[in-house]
């Protein structure tokens, strides 16, 4: 991904790249866990353009990688 700091890059398009090998968007988040068997707090995601059956509960860890401003603005409103 080129980066340059003249460019007016917006979380939308960072979320986009950050999901794009796969062609999955956040669009919120819905809910948090632990999950005892893995051991990792989990995050419910609603997707882009998905209906709410194809919602998901992904790893936190790897949603901050991939969309941390999502991720801690969310936490920070629960």
């Amino acid at each position: 991904f080129y980066a340059d700091n003249s460019l007016a890059v917006t979380e939308d398009l960072l979320r986009h790249v950050a999901h794009n090998s796969e062609g999955l968007v956040v669009d919120t988040f819905l809910s948090t866990r632990y999950n005892t068997n893995e051991k990792r707090h989990e995050l419910l995601v609603h997707w882009r353009c998905l209906d709410t059956v194809e919602d998901s509960w992904e790893p936190a860890t790897v949603l901050l990688q991939d969309v941390p401003v999502a991720v801690k603005a969310f936490v920070r409103s629960h």
